[in-house]
C-alpha cells in the first residue's frame, strides 16, 4: 500500500516527535515476516521455534540485532524502499541508510542492566552512530485490549497498537522500550535510519555498541554500502 505524508503527518510528527501508520505491513507480509524472524532467532538461540517462548528476553534481544544479516526475507523488509520513503518525507532527510534492525520479543520480565529498558531514552543515546535520523517499531503480534487500555495517553501515541501497523519517531524522542514489556508473548521489529554519511562512535547507551567491530569497523569509521546500504535516495 501507498502511504502519502501529507501536511498534517509531517505536522504531527513535529510537534509529538512521534506517529503511528495502520496497515504498513499486511497480513501476508507479517506472517512471511514473523515466521523468518522466528526461523533465524531459533537457529542463533540453537533451540527450536516451538521452544522460543522459553528462551529469556535478554537471549532474544541480544540474538536479534541485524537479522537482516542472515535472512534475505527478513532483508527485504527491512530494506523496504516504501517503508524507508515515508521515514524521509517526515524527516526530510534523504537519503537514508539502514543503521540496524533489532528485534524485540517478550517472553517474560525485561531485561536488566541496560539503558535500553531501564528508562525512557532518545535512538541516539543507545546508537553508536553519529547521524541518527529516525526509527520505526512495528508490531508483529495481536496485543489484548486489555493491555491497550492500560497504556497511557502518551505511551499510545509511540506504541503500535494493531498488528502491522508501525510508528515512525525522531532520534531525539524519549522512548519507554520498558513499556513493551507490560504484556508477554509480543513481538515488534525495531528499525533505525541514518543520514548517508554516518560516522561509528563509541555510545555507550547501546548494549550492541561493539557489534560493528565484528564487521571490521574501528570507531571513526565512515558506514559503507555493503554493510549499510542505503534504503532510500
Amino acid at each position: 500500500m501507498k502511504f502519502i505524508v501529507d501536511n498534517r503527518h509531517h505536522e504531527y510528527f513535529q510537534h509529538h516527535g512521534a506517529i503511528e501508520f495502520e496497515e504498513l505491513l499486511s497480513d501476508e507480509e507479517v506472517i512471511t515476516l514473523r515466521g523468518n524472524i522466528d526461523g533465524e532467532v531459533s537457529r542463533r538461540c540453537s533451540v527450536d521455534v516451538d521452544a522460543l517462548s522459553s528462551v529469556p528476553s535478554i537471549d532474544l534481544f541480544r540474538q536479534g540485532r541485524d537479522l537482516w544479516r542472515s535472512s534475505d526475507d527478513v532483508k527485504k523488509m527491512v530494506c523496504s524502499w516504501r517503508l524507508a520513503e515515508i521515514a524521509a518525507q517526515l524527516t526530510h532527510v534523504k537519503p537514508l541508510r539502514l543503521a540496524y534492525d533489532q528485534l524485540l520479543m517478550t517472553t517474560g520480565a525485561k531485561p536488566q542492566g541496560i539503558t535500553f529498558f531501564d528508562r525512557p531514552v532518545s535512538l541516539e543515546e543507545v546508537s553508536c552512530f553519529q547521524g541518527m535520523t529516525c526509527g520505526l517499531l512495528l508490531r508483529l503480534s495481536e496485543s489484548s485490549q486489555q493491555h491497550i487500555v492500560q497504556l497511557t495517553e502518551s505511551e499510545a501515541t509511540i506504541v503500535p497498537q494493531q498488528i502491522g501497523s508501525g510508528v515512525y519517531f525522531g532520534a531525539d524522542k524519549l522512548f519507554d522500550f520498558g513499556t513493551l514489556f507490560r504484556e508477554e508473548k509480543q513481538c515488534f521489529l525495531f528499525v533505525a535510519y541514518t543520514k548517508a554519511r554516518t560516522v561509528y562512535v563509541l555510545r555507550e547507551g547501546d548494549p550492541h555498541c561493539h557489534h560493528l567491530k565484528r564487521l571490521g569497523y574501528v570507531f571513526g569509521d565512515k558506514l559503507d554500502e555493503q554493510r549499510h546500504p542505503v534504503v532510500y535516495r
